[in-house]
């Protein structure tokens, strides 16, 4: 139980990541620029 909640809370924190991502990129392209390069 606890492990499928915690699969459940990443795959949450991934969507919510991705979307915070797609504002940025769509804000400022230099920003999201500077996200890939310190994700990498």
């Amino acid at each position: 139980m606890l492990l499928l909640e915690n699969v459940i809370m990443n795959i949450r924190m991934t969507k919510l990541e991705a979307i915070t991502v797609n504002c940025i990129s769509m804000l400022s392209p230099h920003l999201r620029i500077k996200t890939v390069k310190m994700k990498i």
